[in-house]
């Protein structure tokens, strides 16, 4: 992985971090199953077809929101205190905590989900990938973990797969800018190649 995407990806992790902060202490119960399912599908189909990047990111920020909701307030606790351990640079406490996460609520993506942005972070990607796996068999339109197994297949120099990853997270929302880069990209790199 090139340094400068290396940087821009932990940038990106901090914002993450950031949002999931603010967003899991907001959370105070989850909509019923189905209207859950109901508003996401609303929530995708505007956010591929908003007119503007500005309008694309409060979507973006809404999704993230309904998938960040928890009505377990434990589980509610442990994300706050895995997202100061992070922010301390304390990964094996992060993990801890996580592990419990996942154990207690395995049907929680964003536990999942954050597990693998700090198995990404320690470069550590087999446990990554195996976490992002289950965020996408809970929903296959998480663009964050879509996004993020764009970044191993690349790190690990497998440039078709990560070419599919990012145009996978495309495909459910085509507001990737740096998805949309890397994918340009590697589809230079992708055609120069014989397959």
């Amino acid at each position: 992985m090139p340094h400068y995407a290396h940087i821009n990806g932990m940038r990106r992790f901090g914002l993450y971090l950031l949002v999931m902060f603010s967003l899991v202490l907001g959370a105070c119960s989850s909509p019923a199953p189905k209207a859950l399912s109901a508003q996401l599908d609303d929530l995708f189909s505007r956010l591929r077809t908003a007119a503007s990047a500005e309008e694309a990111e409060v979507i973006q920020f809404t999704i993230q929101h309904v998938w960040a909701q928890h009505k377990d307030p434990d589980i509610r606790t442990l994300m706050r205190h895995t997202v100061g351990a992070v922010h301390r640079g304390d990964y094996d406490a992060a993990l801890t905590m996580l592990d419990e996460v996942v154990r207690r609520d395995p049907h929680f993506l964003e536990g999942w989900y954050l597990r693998s942005r700090v198995y990404l972070a320690l470069e550590d990607y087999s446990q990554a990938i195996g976490d992002i796996e289950k965020v996408l068999a809970l929903e296959p339109r998480h663009f964050g973990a879509l996004v993020g197994l764009g970044r191993i297949f690349s790190a690990l120099g497998d440039q078709k797969a990560a070419l599919g990853a990012y145009e996978a997270a495309l495909a459910v929302n085509p507001h990737l800018q740096e998805a949309r880069e890397e994918a340009r990209l590697l589809r230079d790199a992708v055609l120069g190649v014989a397959i």
